[in-house]
């Protein structure tokens, strides 16, 4: 009996290192942005999906590569939900709402970006896809470069000067 509970609080202790919500999300459940390990994996490792800080108190809901860049350590980020729109870093968070509909909530409760569906089943649920396109992969590759770097720096300096 003594080794069935050391075992079961092994489990337990295990399973809470975990991330939240690894590999999928169910409807009614969230994603919150004060939660680092809530975040969605793909089944083959390639992908993680979560808040990713993009300045002081200022957060992005991102798919990036789960491989960080060997020289910075920094994300390769693939998409973003609402780089122009970014959400407070407490009590913003992503939802599955109970019809389906993925929605993106800032700590006002305000809707900053929504899939904007709708399903008739009772069993719906978020998963993070293994699937990129060669175009992702090239750009993400290139964007991870000194030269990517360097690019999007010219571009952000330019884009502030003509604001």
């Amino acid at each position: 009996m003594s080794v069935k509970f050391h075992v079961f609080v092994v489990a337990i202790t295990i399973l809470s290192q975990l991330p939240t919500s690894c590999y999928g999300l169910r409807s009614g459940s969230s994603l919150n942005v004060e939660n680092k390990n809530d975040i969605l994996i793909s089944p083959n490792g390639l992908f993680t999906a979560g808040f990713h800080q993009v300045g002081e108190n200022a957060y992005g809901f991102a798919v990036w590569f789960s491989e960080q860049v060997a020289t910075t350590g920094s994300r390769t980020v693939v998409w973003m939900a609402n780089r122009d729109e970014l959400v407070n870093g407490k009590h913003s968070k992503l939802s599955l709402v109970e019809d389906g509909n993925l929605v993106l909530l800032d700590a006002g409760r305000r809707v900053i970006w929504s899939t904007n569906t709708k399903s008739t089943s009772s069993l719906v649920q978020l998963q993070l896809n293994n699937t990129v396109t060669w175009d992702q992969v090239i750009l993400a590759k290139l964007l991870s470069s000194e030269l990517g770097h360097k690019l999007v720096e010219e571009y952000s300096h330019n884009r502030k000067r003509s604001l």
